[in-house]
């Protein structure tokens, strides 16, 4: 007799990595493919460089390398994996049990929606505190070479 995995086993390896969890469920193809999506986001979006240097303190540097667009997948894709992972262990799942899961995932891509919007009041805060310069475009170069930045005079 095959013994199905504990369901809280099946949530941490789906946390650690998108897909482990649907391999220890026994559903190979669909475990891979959610692990190969993983990796495909991680490299567009850049994240693991990010992180990389947001840990070395070069927070500008990584705020610029970022490609939220790709970004925006992360929060839905490791929401559906853990959620599935769980699903598939549990056996039988209540009618809305899905609603934490697909709640979740919503309000992390609407709240990185929302900072997208506010990144530029974060900028004015920040060059306010440091060197009293705000560039109110994504690269300092601006469009066509000129720079677009305002000193502040305090």
């Amino acid at each position: 007799m095959e013994q199905k995995p504990n369901k809280f086993e099946v949530l941490l390896w789906s946390i650690f990595l998108p897909g482990l969890g649907q391999i220890l469920n026994q559903k190979l193809v669909k475990g891979f493919v959610l692990v190969i999506l993983v990796i495909i986001v991680n490299y567009k979006s850049k994240l693991n460089l990010v992180i990389f240097s947001s840990f070395n303190g070069e927070l500008s540097k990584a705020i610029l390398m970022t490609d939220y667009q790709w970004l925006l997948f992360c929060p839905c894709l490791y929401m559906f994996a853990i959620w599935d992972a769980y699903k598939e262990a549990e056996g039988e799942v209540s009618v809305l049990g899905y609603i934490p899961f697909v709640m979740t995932a919503y309000f992390a891509v609407v709240g990185l929606i929302f900072f997208l919007n506010f990144r530029s009041i974060w900028e004015d805060i920040r060059a306010i505190i440091h060197d009293n310069t705000v560039c109110y475009n994504r690269y300092p170069d601006g469009i066509n070479g000129k720079k677009n930045c305002n000193k502040y005079n305090s």
